[in-house]
Order: C-alpha cells, then structure tokens, then sequence
C-alpha cells in the first residue's frame, strides 16, 4: 500500500483538485492488478499527507546540507500547497472518492 500511496503522492503534487484526477486513476489501474483491502484503502489518506511531509522536511533538510543546491527545492512549494488541499478535505470524503475510484 505504501508504494501506491508514494505514486499517487508524487503524481498529486502541483496539480489542483489533485487527488480527484490521476492520482485516482492510478489508484483504479493499481487496483485491477493489486486490490487493496479495507484497511489499506483507510490508511491511504494519511500515507499520502506522510509523504507529502516526507517531502518536504527531506528536501529542506538537504538543502540545508547543500545550500548551493536551489534544486532540492523546487517541488517543497507545490507539495506543500497539495497538503494543505488534501488535509483540508474531510477524510470520509477522501476515503468515499478512494473507494469509487477501486469500483470503477
């Protein structure tokens, strides 16, 4: 599950209404293939918000080891705004669209 979540993270990052779009196809492609059980389809919300503050916390500790580098940067902005648009969603809402998106 963590590896699904990873995925919809990153293509998520930088696109508004971010998870009703290609994350969610991602997550209906994974699932003909790979089905998630209940319990991984419940966690999925929080896995994504972790990676997402993975993100950003890893890159701005290596820029802080490297401050030349303005590269490791680059995604921190948009990955923090698709935080905020996922964290203010309710989480039923999350997991309803998550689970229209496996039965589709």
């Amino acid at each position: 599950v963590v590896d699904i979540a990873i995925a919809m993270t990153h293509v998520a990052i930088g696109n508004k209404d971010c998870l009703r779009t290609m994350s969610c196809h991602i997550l209906a492609g994974y699932q003909t293939v790979h089905p998630l059980s209940d319990n991984e389809l419940d966690i999925l919300y929080y896995l994504i918000a972790g990676r997402l503050c993975q993100f950003c916390v890893m890159n701005g500790y290596y820029h802080s080891l490297h401050p030349s580098n303005d590269y490791l940067l680059e995604g921190v902005g948009p990955a923090w705004v698709t935080l905020q648009e996922i964290w203010c969603q309710p989480k039923e809402e999350v997991d309803r669209m998550f689970r229209e998106a496996c039965n589709s």
